[in-house]
């Protein structure tokens, strides 16, 4: 469900880190929120991220009670964030205010990166960046989700979204 802002599916013309030639993704054209219903709050999710800007914030939530980023009002939930300071963070949003509990160091502008993360039935996260364990965390104050949700900004990307229900 497109919330808002507008998006173009593009295929990638070249291998490039994470990304295979004519690999089909999504690409933000003006900033915006994409959801998809989902009421796993268990499990596990991968996806190919990309950042274009410096300055832009991109938030995948994992685990939405609404459809919105990490900072919307009345969220509660769980969501990987590409900060405007380059790191990429595993976060809990409780009313829209976020606290890190997992955080890479700075990565690199215009790189695909390949992100994974785990959550078992115990509320035990973990964080994976290009196949490499960044941290795990535990959290179990959300335990129910509503949507799966992206806010991303103009010439950000997302690809390959892949959720694995279940437990671990």
């Amino acid at each position: 469900q497109l919330v808002s802002g507008t998006y173009k599916i593009d295929q990638a013309s070249a291998d490039s880190g994470a990304i295979k030639k004519w690999t089909k993704y999504l690409q933000n054209v003006t900033a915006g929120i994409i959801s998809i219903p989902q009421i796993s709050a268990h499990g596990s999710w991968e996806f190919l991220l990309y950042k274009s800007l410096d300055a832009n914030v991109i938030d995948v939530m994992l685990i939405a009670d609404i459809s919105g980023g990490g900072t919307a009002t009345g969220q509660d939930g769980y969501g990987v964030r590409f900060d405007s300071d380059e790191t990429i963070a595993l976060f809990e949003s409780i009313d829209g205010i976020l606290t890190d509990l997992i955080s890479s160091t700075a990565k690199s502008l215009l790189t695909w990166y390949k992100i994974k993360v785990t959550r078992s039935i115990a509320g035990v996260f973990n964080l994976f960046i290009d196949n490499v364990n960044i941290g795990n965390a535990t959290d179990t104050t959300t335990t129910s989700s509503n949507y799966l949700a992206i806010d991303a900004d103009a010439g950000d990307i997302i690809a390959n979204i892949t959720k694995f229900m279940g437990v671990i």
